[in-house]
């Protein structure tokens, strides 16, 4: 259990403190869930440096000066609830949990989590941290249960923070620490199993300091709390409270003696108690987010069926609604919600070429090829559309703009027969060769032709022929089959030739491998796609070949039924092995994937998180999302944007929607999600990976080897000056922050951006491919220098579990402000190494120089 994981740490003089602190301060409210364990730790852990006379928190930084933040302030207090949806789109929410008695016959919580996941519906359990530890025994001999939430993440669903014991955070005793600690110690048993940067949470009640407290008022108005929680670095990450749209009570149904059937026709139908005009209700609003309880709330039913029950007939009885379906989204679809990988917002990268004023939405012959793709090779994606005239290609430039489009191949006009779509949407740019320039690829009638680029302006007019993707060979008899055409290294010659692959009308996955010469003549690779499912345009047209192991061979995905179905390479011996289900409640029909083509026909792969393998992108109602690959499996995918390409904003139009493409259009190893707008080309850049807090380590850690890790915003500060979060952030906490601040005579003149601290550390390949040893790598430090005369020096280490540090040299700040200082350096051997920043006087000197104004941060990373 946690309490004895952390009673463990602190010892015997923590242990004093404590009882010091709870009698001095009380910050924790008296009841009788007083003898928790946890609860009897938080104080000397929250408390250490506060003063027990603090009543009201000193106001939050402002986030303009906070300009490395992944997340805003606004991300804590703004509750959400009505959100701008479409019709009949809903999101599962549960609280209280886990009810899972292992004296009980049945395991409620568990058995909604697996039930849910067969209907392919994603939900978010909002849980409290005593029913996993024990903190709140339901029977003696309780030992909690620590394997819960691993279960029910790997099911797919999201684990979220409802506070530690279920406290209303409006109790007056708990004051501005106990708010904090209720809050804080829960995240600290939840944070292990969230690996998406999803940091989410309700209030118990829904109270949040709103007059009324309930019904349709839930959540209402400005609160306090939110000021009081924003105080604390730790919990800038999270986002909330969550609210609810409807809630017919579920729990006051057991109450009434209502069978659990009876309480879902409640949810279903208009619910007079809460909700007299029916607008919030399912027959009313619609949409939004459904709040219910996996905790059976009341001793009789404890540990039985009920809940379970409810939630079946509740499914079953939506799904039942006639007319347009139900469609199921996690809470990030909401628009506004954002996470730690969420992208920036969209900037136009062209203005005319593109546009519908140039006609480019006119048919799916122009809008239908827009595609990315490094033509110039000089490491950034440009952007070739065919136009009626041919191809024209836009240059990416280096102030993220396009240069003006120029006609590269005029043989593929209008003119020329290649408008139809069965001709015109084929058109795809890879870099056939290898000489490092994507080439130019379209079907025609004698087959798939594929043109040289020639690295400055033009594609060449002679072509290299694929004939089996001929006319004659009936590739052009249907979507199904010329829209399943694409192009990737799928036998991982050492040459690097890319290669076409496509689904005939067998079913069967041909490919024609290029020698370097020509290609050559098709076998098949796969048999995994005869069923006659996989010949409808939904999912057809969604075959893509990308490397999602990092082996240097393209492999096969498409979306099915259930979600991507995918094969790995294995070769020109055996081709791609049998394909299997990589996502779990992602890309499927149960979250509307099959509604449009401008969401089905937006799936595409490219490594969006710089690690070497293909991840999977698509546009769904209210955003982007994306899964990120394992090697073996797609992550659940999260919305990495979802106040941009939404229905609501006219991308559900196939001219819009189903032109998402990813590339690499600045040249940082990660790919970007690109689409056109009725005014060009449109881009959203995908961020640096950001480290998260490793227990281990003790500091920012990048777990898997990719071409760059990044501490963000977790790093601001310095000790206990605001707060740094996870003070102090070195490896095996060796090294301490100093704590002083700037006085003139009794008068504290200095503080946070005032006195120094190191902001951000940064790690990058220079040529943006995975760490691994041998790579040149770029180390960025952002510091806040207080002008008193610092040094800045960056150290590094080959083994982060046992390091020694080597001085990559020191730069003096002598101005006052934010610096930004950069060292490169070749990695060694190590599995995982790490960086140091040590910002200090310029009379100290050393890896761990020690001083009162001395900030030591280190970020560790996975190197191949």
């Amino acid at each position: 259990m946690l309490w004895g994981r952390l009673e463990s740490a602190l010892g015997s003089a923590v242990r004093r403190r404590q009882r010091d602190m709870v009698g001095a301060c009380r910050a924790i409210h008296e009841g009788p869930r007083l003898d928790s364990p946890m609860k009897r730790l938080l104080l000397p852990l929250l408390m250490t440096s506060m003063a027990c006379t603090q009543s009201t928190p000193s106001a939050p930084v402002e986030t303009a000066q906070r300009r490395d933040a992944v997340l805003t302030d606004a991300q804590i207090g703004n509750a959400w609830k009505d959100p701008p949806l479409p019709y009949r789109t809903v999101s599962f929410t549960f609280d209280d949990g886990p009810d899972d008695n292992p004296e009980a016959s049945f395991n409620t919580s568990w058995q909604i989590a697996n039930y849910l996941q067969q209907q392919g519906i994603r939900a978010t359990f909002f849980i409290n941290g005593c029913r996993i530890d024990a903190g709140c025994p339901r029977f003696d001999g309780d030992l909690g249960n620590t394997t819960y939430l691993s279960q029910i993440v790997e099911m797919g669903h999201r684990v979220a923070n409802h506070t530690y014991d279920h406290e209303a955070l409006t109790n007056p005793s708990l004051g501005a620490a106990g708010q904090i600690a209720e809050l804080k110690v829960n995240q600290a048993i939840l944070d292990p199993y969230i690996t998406d940067g999803m940091f989410l949470f309700r209030a118990p009640g829904d109270n949040w300091g709103q007059s009324p407290t309930g019904g349709v008022h839930a959540c209402d108005g400005s609160s306090s709390i939110a000021n009081n929680v924003r105080s604390d670095p730790a919990l800038s990450k999270m986002s909330g409270p969550f609210c609810f749209d409807w809630d017919a009570h579920d729990w006051a149904c057991t109450n009434d003696d209502l069978t659990p059937e009876a309480c879902a026709d409640l949810y279903v139908a208009k619910s007079l108690e809460l909700d007299p005009a029916g607008d919030r209700t399912v027959n009313g609003l619609e949409r939004g987010i459904i709040q219910m309880h996996d905790f059976n709330p009341t001793g009789d039913i404890a540990g039985t069926d009920w809940a379970y029950r409810f939630v079946v007939s509740l499914v079953g009885k939506l799904k039942a609604v006639s007319g347009a379906p139900y469609v199921f989204v996690p809470l990030d679809a909401h628009p506004g919600v954002r996470g730690m990988f969420s992208f920036p917002a969209p900037t136009q990268w062209t203005t005319t070429y593109l546009s519908d004023w140039e006609t480019w939405n006119s048919d799916v012959g122009y809008y239908g090829t827009v595609r990315l793709g490094d033509i110039n090779g000089d490491g950034k994606a440009d952007v070739c559309g065919r136009g009626s005239g041919g191809i024209r290609c836009a240059l990416s430039l280096a102030d993220g703009s396009m240069d003006t489009a120029t006609n590269w191949l005029s043989l593929v006009a209008d003119t020329d027969g290649y408008k139809p779509a069965q001709y015109s949407t084929t058109f795809q740019l890879a870099d056939i060769d290898h000489d490092g320039n994507a080439d130019a690829c379209i079907r025609a009638v004698v087959g798939y032709l594929c043109f040289k680029s020639n690295g400055t302006t033009a594609f060449a007019t002679s072509a290299w022929n694929a004939a089996e993707f001929s006319n004659a060979n009936g590739w052009n008899a249907s979507e199904a089959l010329y829209g399943s055409i694409r192009l990737g290294n799928v036998d991982g010659d050492i040459d690097g030739y890319a290669d076409i692959c496509g689904r005939n009308a067998a079913g069967e996955i041909v490919c024609s491998l290029f020698n370097g010469t020509t290609f050559e003549a098709a076998t098949s690779w796969s048999s995994d796609f005869t069923a006659p499912s996989w010949a409808l345009a939904k999912h057809a047209t969604t075959f893509q070949l990308a490397d999602l192991d990092n082996d240097g061979k393209a492999d096969i995905c498409a979306r099915g039924a259930d979600g991507m179905w995918c094969g790995l390479s294995e070769g020109v011996a055996t081709g791609f092995a049998t394909a299997s289900r990589w996502t779990q409640m992602s890309f499927d029909d149960a979250q509307g994937w099959g509604t449009l083509p401008s969401r089905y026909k937006s799936i595409k792969l490219g490594d969006v998180d710089g690690d070497g393998k293909a991840d999977v992108c698509g546009r769904h109602s209210t955003g982007l999302v994306c899964s990120f690959s394992t090697g073996t499996s797609f992550r659940n995918y999260r919305y990495v944007t979802n106040m941009h390409f939404a229905d609501s904003g006219g991308w559900s139009a196939d001219e819009y929607g189903s032109t998402l493409a990813l590339g690499d259009i600045n040249g940082d190893g990660r790919a970007d999600l690109c689409a056109r707008a009725s005014t060009g080309l449109t881009c959203t850049l995908a961020p640096m990976l950001l480290a998260t807090y490793n227990t281990t380590r003790q500091t920012g850690l990048c777990s898997t080897a990719q071409a760059s890790c990044d501490s963000g915003m977790f790093y601001e500060g310095r000790g206990t000056v605001y707060p740094e979060a996870q003070q102090p952030n070195t490896l095996q906490g060796t090294c301490a922050d100093g704590t002083a601040v700037t006085t003139v005579g009794t008068d504290v003149t200095g503080g946070y951006l005032k006195d120094g601290s190191v902001e951000r550390v940064r790690v990058m390949t220079l040529d943006k491919t995975p760490f691994a040893s041998g790579k040149t790598v770029r180390v960025e430090v952002s510091a806040f220098a207080s002008g008193t005369g610092e040094q800045l020096e960056i150290f590094t280490a080959a083994n982060a579990a046992s390091p020694t540090w080597v001085s990559l040299g020191a730069t003096t700040l002598s101005s006052a402000g934010y610096a930004w200082v950069t060292r490169t350096y070749t990695l060694p051997s190590g599995a995982q190494q790490a960086v140091r920043a040590v910002l200090r006087s310029t009379s100290l000197s050393g890896a761990c120089p020690g001083g009162g104004f001395t900030d030591v941060d280190d970020l560790a990373f996975t190197v191949q």
